[in-house]
């Protein structure tokens, strides 16, 4: 009898699994948004303390001001969407790695306002096909 959790025997089951694919479109899409919210972080800092009427600081300052908090976020969003990235690289070429950092990234999506995003990425990975597929790329355990 053969184990109901070995993975199928198709060389191509990565391009052919819909939940994967559908994984790595939301990798990308929320990778994409980070890395654009830390792009626009900047310029939006420093515009928003320029026009605040209660400011009394110089404009110079608060182009400073906007440039440090800017920085902070670029860095912040920009390593979250490596992240993303990084996973949606992974899972293309079934990697264990991968299939466990979409489950965390999923994980944290879930109980936010990325409700939809984490709700895919952890069905997407946690589905009996799935996971039976990805478990071909575990390595063996030693000394069974």
């Amino acid at each position: 009898m053969s184990d109901p959790f070995d993975p199928p025997e198709d060389p191509h089951w990565i391009t052919g699994d819909p939940w994967i694919t559908a994984c790595r479109g939301v990798l990308w899409f929320t990778g994409a948004c980070y890395l654009l919210l830390g792009l626009a972080s900047g310029p939006l800092f420093g515009f928003a303390t320029m026009v605040d009427p209660e400011t009394k600081a110089p404009p110079e300052i608060a182009l400073v001001a906007g440039a440090v908090g800017g920085g902070v976020m670029l860095v912040v969003c920009g390593g979250i969407a490596a992240v993303n990235f990084a996973a949606a690289w992974g899972l293309v070429r079934g990697r264990m790695w991968a299939w466990v950092l979409t489950l965390i990234v999923g994980g944290i999506y879930a109980p936010s306002g990325c409700l939809p995003f984490g709700a895919v990425l952890l069905y997407g990975v946690l589905n009996e096909r799935t996971r039976k597929r990805f478990r071909r790329s575990a390595p063996a355990s030693r000394g069974a």
